[in-house]
């Protein structure tokens, strides 16, 4: 069973049914010692026989803003720019006297909801940037001006792409690399199938990859590549998958791990009606084998079609 945002003994208690299994999202506040404090707590929770199970973000998840996104900044400048297309937006940027007025109405009182100190901008390259220590307002400061005229001089530096993340969970990479010393807690845990056009957590099996193995050594490779498959499988019940073995079924990714990381969000409108979400790109993967054929090649579909549609029985 899962249980999101349980307490402690409510946890334990279930976990002390007979046979019962517990999954939970689980994390650390992000100030320094949080990440070994959680991990010590969740292994204590499965002492005595329990089955209980952490699951935690990665890294930085939360609401991200720009050009091509969402702009949580109030005022009727700010609403003409809103009703733009993506092309129109960026002209409207580049026009002096036009963001001037944005400047001047995004200096009025609560022009913003949401708390930029905890807003950090993705970078320039083409992997973003999650490590970036300076918030939007020490990015500012830092350039002596307005944070909106810094969120106006990247956006243009970007060509309209650049994004900005609301880090509402996961601020800390260092104390996230702590937490994951428990082998009660998996990585993975984020919103892909929900509020796609604010949030992009799709690449966090590549950020596994590329920080915390090849940059932090975190984990080595095999110990990543367990914490991201065979250990999921072994939390649900999934006798028949997770490890390559004879007999077992299996996607296959074939990647370099020199090279693998994840690429910039990209905010597209292929849903119905035109309807926006984010997708995300990696980079260092060859191919993905589903039932022995090759799905995707060098990140392009192949248009292979060799899985089949779980569809509810009554």
């Amino acid at each position: 069973m899962q249980l999101v945002g349980a307490d402690a003994e409510v946890m334990k208690s279930v976990a002390e049914t007979e046979g019962s299994r517990v999954l939970f999202s689980y994390g650390c506040s992000g100030e320094e010692g949080s990440g070994t404090k959680a991990a010590m707590h969740l292994d204590e929770m499965n002492t005595e026989g329990r089955n209980i199970t952490g699951t935690s973000h990665t890294r930085g998840s939360g609401y991200m803003f720009g050009l091509q996104a969402g702009l949580p900044i109030q005022g009727p400048t700010w609403d003409i720019l809103r009703e733009k297309d993506f092309d129109g937006r960026l002209k409207a940027i580049n026009d002096e006297t036009f963001c001037e007025a944005l400047v001047a109405e995004a200096r009025e009182p609560k022009s913003c909801q949401i708390p930029l100190q905890k807003v950090y901008f993705l970078g320039l390259e083409d992997a973003p940037d999650h490590n970036s220590s300076q918030n939007l307002i020490e990015l500012s400061k830092s350039a002596s001006e307005h944070w909106s005229e810094t969120f106006l001089r990247l956006t243009k530096d970007s060509q309209g792409r650049g994004l900005f993340n609301w880090r509402m969970f996961s601020t800390n990479l260092k104390e996230q690399g702590d937490l994951f010393s428990s082998e009660n807690l998996i990585p993975g845990l984020g919103d892909v199938g929900a509020h796609v056009s604010q949030i992009m957590d799709g690449g966090w099996a590549s950020f596994i990859l590329s920080h915390y193995v090849r940059k932090t050594g975190v984990f080595t490779l095999p110990q990543a590549i367990k914490r991201m498959t065979a250990d999921p499988a072994a939390v649900i019940g999934l006798k028949d998958r997770g490890t390559l073995k004879i007999g077992m079924k299996a996607d296959i990714n074939v990647f370099c791990p020199k090279e693998v990381s994840e690429l910039q969000p990209v905010l597209v409108n292929d849903f119905p009606g035109d309807a926006p979400r984010y997708i995300q790109k990696s980079r260092g993967f060859k191919a993905t084998i589903v039932n022995g054929q090759v799905n995707v090649l060098d990140g392009e579909p192949t248009n292979a079609r060799a899985g089949q549609v779980l569809r509810h029985s009554a």
